[in-house]
């Protein structure tokens, strides 16, 4: 018997697929880029070129740790920016005159 997803839950799993998909794209052409290989942008992270097939393919969300490696094997590194933050008013400050 399969569960059926909240709205909320598929609402996450899109987020998701598109955070791989933007990293996936940005993985294959830094890594053309570079004139790197799967296999051997592979070796340079310590790891197997089915492993950076998987990660290219966009359909698996790789660890905030998997990115880093691949950022590092390029001779870059990793920046998170969040944006978009809609903050509340701080209550209870008294506005001045």
């Amino acid at each position: 018997m399969t569960k059926k997803m909240t709205p909320a839950a598929r609402a996450d799993r899109k987020k998701k697929s598109d955070i791989a998909l933007a990293i996936a794209e940005q993985v294959v052409h830094l890594r053309t880029r570079s004139g790197l290989t799967q296999g051997e942008l592979a070796v340079r992270m310590g790891t197997y070129g089915p492993v950076i097939s998987r990660l290219e393919s966009g359909l698996h969300f790789p660890s905030l740790d998997t990115v880093r490696k691949v950022a590092a094997a390029l001779g870059g590194r990793v920046q998170v920016d969040i944006v978009d933050v809609k903050l509340p008013k701080r209550p209870g400050r008294p506005k001045k005159r």
